[in-house]
């Protein structure tokens, strides 16, 4: 079951819960790498207010019949969001990287509501 909104929609909603609820959110502009940036950085946005905040959000799909690839580790629905292969994109080794840097809070955020 796909979810009912994009990513943008998500990503949206969530950026705008970060300013709204952070005690630095107010006083930080979030940065919104172009697509060609995005392929270098890994993430959808980013924030550096002293401590570098980046992001990558994806959207889940909820998985409901037996016949999915993962029940049998859970035995009850479940979500999953997909990681491209190393040759299609670079995204997740990107984040990866950036996550190895000890002054980096690299988040991937999914939806868990339909």
């Amino acid at each position: 079951m796909n979810a009912e909104f994009t990513e943008l929609n998500y990503m949206f909603g969530a950026i705008k819960e970060i300013l709204e609820t952070n005690k630095w959110g107010k006083n930080v502009i979030p940065y919104f790498p172009s697509q060609q940036e995005e392929a270098t950085t890994g993430c959808d946005v980013y924030f550096d207010k002293g401590i570098p905040v980046f992001l990558q959000f994806k959207t889940s799909r909820k998985m409901t019949r037996f016949n999915a690839k993962e029940w049998s580790f859970f035995n009850v629905p479940y979500y999953k969001f997909f990681v491209y292969p190393n040759s299609k994109t670079h995204q997740h080794n990107l984040l990866v990287k950036l996550g190895k840097n000890k002054f980096n809070n690299v988040f991937l955020c999914c939806t868990y509501v339909y």
